[in-house]
């Protein structure tokens, strides 16, 4: 076992003999202390030091960390060797997770996440949507967004991982950190044409095309820009087809069409499907047209008040605006159960606990196991008082809900999130 030392606290750390996870950069290993772990870079004389320095004295809101659970993985303390040497950080440690990859693909959430409803799907979205508005509130954008990066657990709750790789900009010195590199698929065209990622500042648009994808694959199960190649001569791949626009919902100008596994374009909500027209369709052309993540949260909460479950499948929901279960359909169509009942699952209680208008109208198991959802409706104002932090009634459950910034409260009855609309 290795012994490290945390350059502030100066604690020793005692790394696990193998690790958690390795990648590129460095292996990520369980410590001696308690919820945190250690990355460590294999190449320690190129470690970002000054990069994560800014990172962990300027960090974002987590927030869910209050709540026992991390939304962000972030830099804590750096790590050196018993030489002084600086060769790692330690940042929270994130527990019993998939990839976003795992819970979104029909085959792998089949067999690692049965119970997984496409409820869970849109409060993952929901919450991956959420963690990208604090991030870029205070500045950073994520630039290298992927499958990996996202986890999300049994319940839907999401942490994000991999958090060095970010774009930063020290607040003090305007030095930029850039982040170095894209992932396939999530990658936007512009990006695609400019080269070297690693000389190029990304936008918070860029950040804004890997989410449209996020979500995506959650809701679809699949990539927008991967269907049937309907040109001529060898298809072309993933990043060529994001390049030149195509994705399954282009319509007649686009060369990539819908599989037969892949949802109509109005089974999702309107106010999603008119979200993703932006992303992939307007936004190749126009960039800043992509909405952004506080637009994606308004969508998926007005998305989320219109799930119903189905009459004929306990494990199925589908948006009313549709008018029929659009998982049934897909049953009778292809053969195969996307979202099969688990015995003991309460679909038809967990979308009370969401409510219709209002957020959450059930018990306080139910609003819990939907994940601490965003509830919907403004909160209404106890009393006169005007302070910056004033209480305010859940508009779920009534009672009183705490202030934890200008824009969010938190309801303890309802165990759910209250932002102003």
């Amino acid at each position: 076992m290795s012994r490290l030392i945390s350059s502030s606290s100066r604690k020793t750390v005692a790394l696990a003999a193998q690790p958690l996870a390795s990648g590129g950069e460095g292996a990520v290993f369980s410590t001696n202390l308690s919820g945190k772990v250690a990355k460590v870079y294999h190449d320690t004389k190129n470690m970002p030091l000054e990069k994560l320095q800014v990172m962990m004295a300027n960090p974002p809101r987590d927030p869910m960390r209050k709540r026992n659970h991390v939304a962000i993985a972030w830099p804590e303390e750096c790590l050196e060797d018993t030489q002084g040497c600086p060769v790692g950080f330690l940042m929270p440690e994130v527990q019993k997770s998939l990839t976003l990859y795992e819970v979104s693909v029909p085959k792998t959430r089949l067999l690692k996440a049965k119970g997984f409803t496409w409820l869970y799907a849109h409060t993952a979205a929901l919450n991956i949507s959420l963690i990208m508005h604090y991030l870029h509130q205070s500045g950073y954008v994520i630039g290298d967004m992927k499958t990996s990066n996202i986890l999300v657990s049994a319940r839907a709750l999401v942490s994000m991982i991999d958090v060095d790789s970010f774009q930063v900009i020290d607040p003090k010195s305007g030095r930029l950190f850039p982040c170095m590199v894209g992932s396939e698929g999530f990658t936007p065209a512009e990006l695609l044409q400019a080269g070297d990622l690693s000389k190029v500042k990304r936008k918070t648009e860029h950040d804004a095309y890997g989410l449209g994808v996020s979500i995506f694959n959650l809701l679809y199960g699949t990539h927008p820009s991967a269907g049937k190649w309907k040109g001529q001569g060898i298809p072309q791949t993933l990043n060529e087809c994001i390049l030149n626009g195509h994705w399954v919902f282009g319509g007649n100008q686009s060369l990539v069409q819908p599989n037969p596994f892949t949802l109509p374009s109005n089974a999702v909500h309107p106010s999603l499907a008119c979200l993703f027209e932006r992303c992939f369709g307007r936004g190749h052309q126009s960039p800043d047209k992509r909405p952004t993540p506080a637009e994606w949260c308004k969508a998926l909460k007005l998305a989320m008040s219109d799930l119903a479950v189905c009459a004929s499948h306990s494990g199925h929901v589908y948006p009313r605006s549709y008018g029929k279960c659009c998982w049934c359909e897909m049953q009778k169509r292809i053969g195969v159960d996307f979202f099969p009942s688990v015995p003991g699952q309460d679909t038809k209680g967990l979308l009370q606990g969401i409510g219709r208008n209002n957020g959450p109208t059930g018990s306080k198991s139910h609003a819990r196991a939907v994940v601490k959802p965003t509830i919907t409706g403004k909160p209404r104002r106890q009393g006169q008082r005007n302070k910056q932090y004033d209480p305010f009634m859940c508009p779920g459950c009534g009672k009183r809900a705490t202030a934890e910034s200008e824009e969010a409260w938190y309801c303890g009855k309802c165990e759910a999130y209250v932002h102003l609309n």
